[in-house]
């Protein structure tokens, strides 16, 4: 199994030995599926991406296999990225050398230089707000084109030539730690909550940012069978987490 702690993780997985096969994707149980199997030296990561998924697909029989897709709620995919890669802790770009440099450099690519330094400038309380989502969000047509990370998720089967139908179980991230791991028999330790609206860690998401949204990830509602939100302008508040996140903000200024 190679390293899960390397950029030699691939999105599928494979056990020749139980006959499971498990596609997950960024920001839907990747690191926590890795972490699980990492010392199963029975689990190998045959595919990095969907060609290679197809290819490596052309050399194996693999008929009677279980075959897993791992899935998320887009808008708590969304909001996964939003806060893990470019939102932060107490800086722009903060979650590791390699990913807020990533994040960095996509947003200097789609937002204008003097948009780029005003976001870039606010602190973690600034950044968790409606307004600065939405204006995030506003960008996605353009940073989900170059970052694999905010891809629709129906792309990696998609591009591997394959149908939904293909996958024998859907299961869903919040269901890791339960579902899953009686599946592929492992121990699944899921580190962050789901932020989708029935959470406690739900972001606010307006009108306009689930708008772009829907659009973006029209796909995955419709493939994945996720509710569209057409309607609610305005999800509800985080309570917890922004309490928190101020709670640091004005100790760092008192």
């Amino acid at each position: 199994m190679p390293n899960w702690d390397t950029a030699s993780r691939g999105r599928i997985l494979a056990n020749a030995d139980r006959r499971i096969l498990v596609v997950t994707n960024f920001k839907c149980g990747f690191t926590a599926v890795h972490r699980a199997v990492a010392d199963d030296a029975a689990w190998t990561s045959p595919a990095q991406r969907p060609p290679d998924l197809r290819r490596w697909l052309a050399t194996v029989d693999i008929g009677d296999w279980q075959r897993i897709l791992i899935t998320r709620n887009p808008y708590d995919r969304f909001l996964s990225y939003y806060f893990n890669f470019v939102a932060g802790e107490d800086e722009p770009f903060p979650h590791s050398p390699g990913h807020r440099n990533i994040a960095s450099e996509n947003l200097t690519k789609v937002m204008p230089p003097e948009e780029f330094q005003r976001f870039a400038g606010l602190d973690r309380a600034e950044r968790a707000t409606a307004p600065e989502i939405e204006r995030f969000a506003s960008y996605l047509p353009l940073i989900y084109m170059i970052n694999r990370h905010t891809h629709p998720q129906c792309h990696i089967w998609k591009k591997a030539g394959l149908r939904r139908s293909f996958f024998t179980s859907l299961v869903d991230t919040e269901d890791l730690s339960t579902r899953l791991g009686s599946m592929i028999g492992a121990t699944i330790a899921v580190r962050n909550k789901s932020l989708n609206p029935r959470s406690d860690r739900a972001e606010p998401l307006t009108r306009r940012a689930v708008k772009a949204l829907n659009e973006c990830y029209a796909p995955d509602f419709t493939e994945l069978g996720y509710p569209m939100d057409l309607e609610r302008p305005v999800w509800p508040i985080v309570r917890r987490e922004l309490r928190r996140v101020r709670r640091r903000w004005h100790a760092r200024r008192s």
